[in-house]
Parts: C-alpha cells; sequence; structure tokens
C-alpha cells in the first residue's frame, strides 16, 4: 500500500516512476533499461534482500542512479550498519517525500 501511495505522490508530481514489487522485478526492470533511472527509493527491510544488497545489485544496470531508503523501524538502522543513508522514516507525509527525492536528486 505504500508502495503505491509514494508512486501516486511522484506522478502527480511529474516524476516517472517505475514500480517494483520487490527486489528480484527491481533487478529485471532496471536491467531492461540500463542507466536510465535517476534515483532508487528503496525500503532497508524487503523480503528476501535488505535494501543495501538490493541497490549494490542495480548498480550493475544503473551506476549513476541515486538512493534514497526508508524505514519504520529504528532497529533496521542498527542492522544496517550505516549503509542506509539518506533515510526517510516511514510514515511520512507527501510533502516529506517529495522534499527528500528532490533534495537526494539535487545533492552533487
Amino acid at each position: 500500500m505504500l508502495r503505491r501511495l509514494a508512486r501516486t505522490i511522484l506522478l502527480r508530481q511529474g516524476y516517472n516512476v517505475v514500480e517494483a514489487s520487490g527486489p528480484a522485478e527491481a533487478l529485471v526492470l532496471a536491467a531492461a533499461q540500463p542507466d536510465s533511472i535517476d534515483l532508487i527509493l528503496a525500503d532497508v527491510m524487503m523480503p528476501g534482500m535488505r535494501g543495501w544488497e538490493m541497490v549494490g545489485l542495480l548498480r550493475a544496470s544503473q551506476p549513476r542512479a541515486r538512493v534514497l531508503y526508508m524505514s519504520g523501524y529504528a532497529g533496521d538502522l542498527e542492522s544496517a550498519g550505516g549503509k542506509v543513508r539518506p533515510l526517510l522514516a516511514k510514515p511520512f507525509k507527501p510533502r516529506e517525500l517529495l522534499d527528500e527525492v528532490r533534495r537526494v536528486l539535487d545533492a552533487t
């Protein structure tokens, strides 16, 4: 449900969105569009793979993509060992998502 909400928020602001139901689908979709993704929005904990592990694999086809992680659990940060920055805390408001996406995309 949160994935669909984030997609809707981003689409309404004019962003192109490629939505994946999980890490395996994200890898397939990204490989089909090499070096075309500007931002990867990844949950820290996902079924079958942690967010930073998926991002590491996505780098093969999306080397220039920026990354924004999200999480609703403080324990995720401990298990991530500092690998998940920047981080958007869940639950978030639409404006918080949009502001953080813009900040990450504009960072040099």
